[in-house]
């Protein structure tokens, strides 16, 4: 089996095509804790509409332990990671109780 290592944040920036932006998303679900440090540290990507999927995948992924990370988000330039903040953060506080 070959592996192929790609930036979490090459692979979810939307502009690219939608396709495979939903099967990186799924993917990354699907490793889900291994890939949580590099997607933390694509939070810092200058794309807003990077931030946003990543935003949301960490959300899908069910780690309180991300919750701050993904708060520090809350006031971003972007309506977008802003509004997939919100949504993030509501699934985390929900996986927490």
């Amino acid at each position: 089996m070959t592996y192929v290592r790609v930036k979490p944040a090459h692979a979810l920036d939307r502009r690219r095509d939608v396709a495979a932006q939903l099967l990186a998303s799924e993917a990354l679900l699907k490793i889900g804790a291994p890939a949580v440090p590099q997607l933390l540290e694509a939070l810092n990507d200058p794309s807003a509409k990077v931030r946003d999927a990543l935003v949301r995948v960490l959300g899908d992924m069910g780690n309180p332990e991300v919750a701050d990370r993904i708060a520090a988000l809350k006031d971003d330039p972007d309506f977008g990671v802003r509004w997939e903040v919100k949504g993030a953060l509501a699934k985390l506080k929900a996986t927490k109780q």
